[in-house]
């Protein structure tokens, strides 16, 4: 069964870096990887699911998947098998990034560490100092994590 892969998207790091920084539309096709097929796919509603028509519709829909015992890969993964039901195949992983990312932005901590970027920008794979509350933070893929 296939699951989720990071490195499977085709998406270029700029494109990605401006659809987390700029303002969510309603538009689904604003999110990478949903064009005019998986955008009616997408807002196809049935008795299962009522569909999706808008990007905060999409994300919300990714947030109502997350539960206290999902970690990062578990939410993303069923993210991804839900865009699977829906019909999803082109760009599935692409749409996956891109709303976790997005989500991530808005809500730090949501994947299961805390977001911090004021640290070295340009080290990665490393570990800083602890702070005054204990945490240490880890710098992976770019982001800084907080291990408690």
């Amino acid at each position: 069964m296939s699951q989720y892969n990071p490195d499977a998207s085709n998406i270029k790091q700029s494109s990605l870096d401006a659809f987390v920084q700029s303002d969510i539309v309603a538009e689904l096709t604003s999110v990478p990887g949903i064009g005019p097929a998986n955008k009616e796919l997408l807002e196809f509603a049935d008795d299962q699911d009522s569909g999706c028509v808008t990007t905060w519709q999409l994300i919300g829909k990714y947030l109502s998947l997350k539960t206290e015992d999902f970690n990062a890969d578990d939410l993303k993964n069923a993210f991804y098998f839900y865009l699977q039901q829906k019909g999803v195949k082109a760009g599935r992983n692409t749409i996956v990034l891109a709303i976790s990312e997005k989500v991530d932005s808005m809500m730090p901590g949501i994947h299961g560490g805390t977001r911090l970027e004021t640290l070295d920008e340009n080290a990665d794979n490393q570990i800083a100092d602890e702070n005054d509350n204990g945490a240490k933070w880890q710098k992976t893929s770019g982001k800084w994590w907080g291990i408690y």
